[in-house]
């Protein structure tokens, strides 16, 4: 299971620091949902959700980060 993170308006997937990219498997893999809503929270982004994605199955859990959220 990855921890990814998706541009909700966009449907992209986080890649690099400049890279948004359309399929989760070459996203960026945050190991753990903490570490990606706390650099989603650090570099201020906007309308994105963690994305718990399962290779094998090819399905998706999307918990929003948002300034609500701590």
């Amino acid at each position: 299971m990855k921890a990814l993170l998706k541009n909700m308006r966009t449907g992209l997937y986080y890649e690099t620091a400049n890279s948004w990219i359309t399929q989760p498997d070459g996203a960026f893999d945050f190991q753990t949902v903490e570490q990606a809503r706390k650099f989603a929270f650090m570099t201020e982004m906007e309308q994105v959700a963690v994305v718990l994605s399962c290779e094998q199955s090819g399905h998706e859990v999307a918990l929003p980060v948002g300034m609500g959220y701590s």
